[in-house]
Order: C-alpha cells, then sequence, then structure tokens
C-alpha cells in the first residue's frame, strides 16, 4: 500500500478547464489531499502536443470548453496511441448536464458534477489511479500473479466499498435536496401570500392617502399644514380663497407672520414643544389676517400635531375659522342697539 500511496502523491494531474475558478476548486482539493504535480492548462489549439510532452496520469476535463468541447477533445487524445490508456474524467461546470452515455462513446472513463464536493473529487479521481497504478503492476510483475490477484480483491473491496459510501451520500443529498426543494415551494407560497397582502396593505394606504389628500383640499374651512422647523407643506384650497396667496407665495411661516399675529406662536420652540406634548388642539383665538388684495380678515385659530413624517420632521396642522362677516354683524348689532336707545331716550324727553 505504501507502494501505492506513492504513486498517488507523485501522480502528475492535468486539469482542461475554460473556468478559472473551478480549476482553483479542484487544485485546491487536491493540495488539501497531498498531490503536488499538478497542471491547470486552458484549452489551445496544440493541447494535445503540449499534454504529450509530459504524459499524466490523470486528466480532468471540462465538458463545456469553447470551440471545441470535452467530448471532442476527449476523441482527439484517444486516437493518440501515447494518450489512448490515460484515464479521463468529465466535469460540467458551464452548467450544461452531462451526457453519461457520450462521455463513454468517446473513451471517457468517469464524471464529476458540480458544485464540486472534496470527498467525491477525491475518491473518483483515486479510484481510477489505483486502476492504472494495478496495470502498471501487472506490466512488470507478470509472473506474481497471486500476489497481483489478492492485492487486486483487497483493492476491489476498497472500490466496492467507496463505491457504496458515494451511493449513499448520493441517496442522502437526494431525500435533503427534496426535503429542500419542498420547503422552497411551501416558503414561495407562504411568500406569494404575504406579497399579495402588502400589495393589498398598500393599495389600501394609497387610496386612503389619495381621500386624506382630497378631503384636505376640498374642505370648506382653511388648513394649513406646516413641520416644526417652520416649512409649509400644503394650504388647501380655502385657505387661498380666503388670503389670496398660494403655497408658492409664501412658502415659510416666518413671512405668514409678517400678515398675522397668529403665527408667531409658532416662531416659539417653546410653543411648539408645547403644542407637540398635547394630546388636544389648541384654540389659538381670533387674529386679524391681511389678504393679498390689502383687505383685513378675522379668523379664528385652531392648531394641532398630527404626526411624523418619514424624513423625522414632525407634522402640524392649522385651521382658519373666517369669523369677519360675523364680526361686522356683531358691530351691526351694537350700532343698532346704540341707535335704538339714543332714540328711546329722544323719545322720553319730548313726551
Amino acid at each position: 500500500m505504501k507502494n501505492l500511496e506513492n504513486f498517488f502523491y507523485k501522480a502528475n494531474i492535468l486539469i482542461v478547464h475554460e473556468y478559472f475558478e473551478d480549476s482553483r476548486v479542484l487544485i485546491k482539493f487536491l493540495n488539501y489531499r497531498g498531490y503536488v504535480n499538478i497542471k491547470s492548462v486552458k484549452k489551445s489549439e496544440s493541447i494535445v502536443t503540449l499534454i504529450k510532452e509530459n504524459i499524466p496520469d490523470i486528466i480532468l476535463i471540462n465538458v463545456n470548453l469553447e470551440s471545441i468541447n470535452g467530448y471532442q477533445l476527449c476523441e482527439i487524445m484517444r486516437k493518440e496511441e501515447d494518450l489512448r490508456d490515460v484515464p479521463i474524467i468529465f466535469i460540467n461546470t458551464g452548467g450544461e448536464a452531462i451526457d453519461r452515455n457520450k462521455i463513454y462513446i468517446v473513451g471517457g472513463n468517469d464524471y464529476l458534477s458540480t458544485p464540486l464536493e472534496y470527498e467525491e473529487v477525491i475518491n473518483r479521481i483515486e479510484m481510477h489511479l489505483r486502476i492504472k497504478f494495478m496495470e502498471h503492476k501487472i506490466k512488470f510483475h507478470k509472473g506474481n500473479y497471486d500476489t497481483i490477484s489478492t492485492e487486486l480483491e483487497s483493492w476491489n473491496r476498497v472500490l466496492l466499498k467507496r463505491n457504496s459510501d458515494l451511493v449513499n451520500e448520493v441517496i442522502e443529498k437526494d431525500n435533503q435536496l427534496y426535503d429542500i426543494t419542498f420547503e422552497l415551494k411551501e416558503f414561495n407560497i407562504i411568500l406569494e401570500e404575504e406579497m399579495n397582502e402588502r400589495t393589498r396593505t398598500e393599495e389600501a394606504l394609497k387610496e386612503s392617502e389619495r381621500q386624506l389628500r382630497h378631503s384636505i383640499e376640498e374642505a370648506p374651512v382653511p388648513i394649513m399644514l406646516y413641520t416644526e422647523d417652520g416649512f409649509v407643506k400644503k394650504i388647501n384650497r380655502s385657505w387661498s380663497d380666503i388670503t389670496g396667496y398660494r403655497l408658492e407665495d409664501i412658502p415659510m411661516i416666518s413671512e405668514w407672520a409678517d400678515i398675522s399675529e397668529a403665527f408667531k406662536e409658532e416662531l416659539s420652540s417653546t410653543n411648539i414643544k408645547k403644542l407637540f406634548n398635547s394630546e388636544k388642539r389648541q384654540n389659538n383665538g381670533e387674529f386679524s389676517i391681511r389678504t393679498h388684495d390689502g383687505s383685513i380678515r378675522i379668523c379664528n385659530f385652531y392648531s394641532a400635531y398630527i404626526g411624523d413624517l418619514e424624513d423625522g420632521h414632525k407634522l402640524f396642522m392649522k385651521v382658519a375659522i373666517d369669523v369677519t362677516e360675523k364680526k361686522h354683524m356683531e358691530e351691526l348689532q351694537k350700532s343698532v342697539e346704540e341707535e335704538r336707545k339714543n332714540y328711546m331716550k329722544l323719545r322720553n324727553m319730548i313726551e
């Protein structure tokens, strides 16, 4: 067995590849096992001549070679007398399935499938190296048939055991693959249901947001939305109708404060913090506001904290109830009452 081990570790191994990464994995496996005489080459027009200059003990060929595939290259090698008995193992590394029947038709000895597994790679390579070692031993020890037969039987048992292990390993991996496939199918069903539910939720949120925007825009009372840093996010149609201003005209609270005392509180961080911590709306009171055409309107203002935006800013709402006409009516009523009192006094004096 020691002679066999020496033969293993001194064996010349040639890898004919198209993808460097696959060659690197094979070399890593073989180096870990103790093999050092490994040569990795890319396919070329002179590949057969190159191989004949230093005939390897075993050849690993990538099936998916460009311009000439691994099967064709194997056929060419088998026509060369010096390469006729060299074991050839095929590897499918480009995604194409290996044609097992074609392997043996063109003169191949075995195959390896990706992803490459260390145990399978070493077992298959060493099985063919054992066979090659026995062939050499038979040639040089033709007379010692009993010894050779005993060794053959011993190695055959080892090969059968390893082959059995490989079969069991394949069965185990097939079972694992079946379990994984089944779990993936179940996961895909759950994922699809979650995606459908998420889609329905997103559509409902979008519809709810659309309705909210529409409600704010069409509300019969003036509404302004603004953030704690003083940026006005929206003013609705009623607000623009009463003041004559659009959002692009006055986009900052500080500018609104120039035309109405009602916005002075928003310039104070203390008042903003108080409003943020309050769970109820705040009545700011009645204030005058100078409109775009220079007229004065009287409004009763209310403020409330709405929530946080996606960017982290706090959103507030200010509502203005226009009481200008009411104030005019109150003043008119007051004037009428005064006139009435004066009339009654005058009447009493005459009588």
